[in-house]
C-alpha cells in the first residue's frame, strides 16, 4: 500500500472514530435530558433500611452506589397502601398498581398478578413485542418474589425429607398459594425471556445477573435483579447487626461489578439504574411489621424528588416513551421528574 493511501485511511478511520464518539456524547445527552434510554435495569436490595443506605453512605462504605449516586441522585422514598414486606412490595414496584388491583396484599394474602399489569409487558406491547426488548427477572428468593403455580408448590413441598421444613412450608404457601394459583409473578413470567428465581445469596445471584445481561444485551434489555440478602441478614441478626451491614456491602460488590460489565460493553452511557428496596425495617428489631422508609438511588439526572415506591414503575415507563395517564389499570404513581 503506498504511502498516501495509508495516510488517507488512518485519516478515515480517526474521522469514524470522532464520529462515533461525538454520536455516543449526544445519545448519552440526550438520555439524560429526557431522552429514551437503550437499556433499564431495577435492582431491588430487599429489606436494606433508608437509615442504614445513609449511614453507610457517610462512612464510605457503599463507594458504588455513591458513584451512582453521584451521577445522579439519591431521594427518600415512602411505601404505603399494603403490608411493609416483601411479596407486595415488589408487585408495587414491578407495576406501579395498588395492592388491590394487583392482589397482593402481603406475603400471606395474594394471587398472581394480572397478565399485562407489569412494566415488563407494558414496554413490551409499547415497543411492539418481545423481539423488541429482552425482559429478564433474577431473584433471590423463591416464594415471596416467586411464580410458582399451586402445584408445583405442592410437588416440591411434598419432596422435602425433613419434616419440620415441609410442615413450615406447607403453612406459609398453602392458605393463599393453592386457593389462588400461584405466586405473585407465576403469570407474569410468560412474558419473560428469563424469570431465574431461587432463595440464594448475592455470591450466587450476581454471576447470574452477568450471565444473563451478557446473553440479553441485543438489541436492548430491561431487567430486574433482586438481592435478598439485607432482608435475610435483618431477621436473623437484627437491623442493628454488623451482619446486616455486611449484607449491604455484598450487595454493593454486585452494583460495581454490574457497572464495570456495562462499562466495558459501551452500554453503562446507554443504560439507566436504579437501586431501591421493598421496605425497612422496625427500629433495632429483627422485623419489619411498620417499616415504611424506602429510598431511591440512580444515574437518572431527570429523577428530582422523592415519593412513593409505586412512583419508580412510573418513571421507568415514561423514560421508554409511555404515557402512564393513559394506562389501564390507571398507576397510582408518577414519574419522579
Amino acid at each position: 500500500m503506498k504511502k498516501t493511501q495509508l495516510l488517507k485511511l488512518i485519516d478515515l478511520v480517526l474521522i469514524l472514530a470522532v464520529i462515533l464518539t461525538v454520536s455516543s456524547n449526544a445519545y448519552t445527552q440526550n438520555i439524560q435530558q429526557g431522552g429514551i434510554p437503550q437499556n433499564i435495569i431495577l435492582i431491588s436490595w430487599d429489606g436494606l433500611d433508608r437509615s442504614v443506605v445513609e449511614e453507610l453512605l457517610n462512612d464510605n462504605r457503599l463507594p458504588n452506589l455513591a458513584a451512582l449516586i453521584n451521577e445522579g441522585s439519591f431521594q427518600e422514598i415512602e411505601i404505603k397502601g399494603h403490608a411493609t414486606c416483601t411479596k407486595p412490595g415488589h408487585a408495587e414496584m414491578l407495576t406501579g398498581l395498588s395492592a388491590e388491583t394487583t392482589g397482593v396484599l402481603s406475603n400471606r394474602d395474594y394471587k398472581p398478578i394480572p397478565e399485562g399489569y407489569t412494566i415488563f409487558e407494558r414496554v413490551q406491547k409499547h415497543l411492539g413485542g418481545k423481539d423488541k426488548i429482552h425482559t429478564f427477572m433474577v431473584t433471590g428468593k423463591l416464594a415471596h418474589v416467586g411464580g410458582r403455580g399451586a402445584e408445583e408448590i405442592k410437588s416440591q413441598i411434598n419432596k422435602m425429607k425433613n419434616k419440620k421444613n415441609q410442615k413450615k412450608a406447607r403453612r406459609q404457601a398453602y392458605s393463599s398459594t393453592v386457593l389462588n394459583q400461584g405466586e405473585p409473578f407465576f403469570l407474569t413470567k410468560k412474558s419473560l425471556d428469563v424469570f431465574d428465581c431461587a432463595q440464594r445469596e448475592a455470591s450466587e445471584v450476581g454471576p447470574l445477573c452477568l450471565k444473563y445481561l451478557e446473553q440479553f444485551k441485543e438489541p436492548r434489555f430491561l431487567a430486574f435483579l433482586h438481592f435478598s440478602d439485607p432482608d435475610h441478614k435483618g431477621h436473623k441478626h437484627g437491623m442493628g447487626s454488623e451482619e446486616y451491614r455486611q449484607a449491604a456491602i455484598d450487595c454493593d460488590k454486585w452494583l460495581g461489578e454490574i457497572v464495570k460489565w456495562l462499562k466495558e460493553q459501551h452500554l453503562y452511557d446507554l443504560t439507566l439504574l436504579y437501586v431501591t428496596t421493598d421496605h425497612g425495617f422496625d427500629m433495632d428489631t429483627s422485623s419489619h411489621s411498620d417499616a415504611p422508609h424506602s429510598w431511591l438511588a440512580t444515574n437518572d439526572k431527570t429523577v428530582t424528588h422523592g415519593g412513593f415506591l409505586a412512583d419508580i414503575p412510573a418513571t421507568i415507563l415514561w423514560r421508554f416513551g409511555i404515557g402512564c395517564e393513559n394506562l389501564d389499570p390507571k398507576l397510582i404513581g408518577k414519574p419522579l421528574t
